[in-house]
């Protein structure tokens, strides 16, 4: 006797748009926490291997192959520059940052 395969339900459209509306929001959201966080601990410390370690998780979030063609920096380069051995230029780490919404500004540092 033949297995009677059972029909799975299947979403309307609309569901998966709004399903894929909140990913991309909480994927926006977590960027965001990753870079915040990234900032406030180079702040306090200095250490700039921690920072790119922050940053390399930021670019995974937001995934090396959408963060390679908005920067247009390929994929490969961008895994070197967050590897511990990475040594960004300046212009290179503008242009990260500003595909994830931030930019760089320099400040004094106040001695406590």
């Amino acid at each position: 006797m033949p297995k009677v395969l059972k029909r799975k339900s299947t979403k309307k459209i609309t569901d998966q748009k709004v399903t894929s509306a909140e990913r991309t929001a909480k994927k926006a959201e977590s960027l965001k926490v990753c870079v915040k966080g990234a900032f406030e601990d180079y702040k306090d410390d200095f250490d700039i291997v921690d920072l790119l370690k922050s940053l390399k998780e930021a670019a995974a979030i937001k995934g090396f192959s959408q963060l390679a063609r908005e920067t247009k920096l390929s994929r490969q380069y961008l895994y070197e520059i967050f590897s511990k051995q990475g040594n960004p230029t300046v212009k290179v780490l503008g242009t990260v940052l500003k595909s994830f919404g931030y930019r760089i500004a320099f400040q004094p540092i106040i001695k406590k």
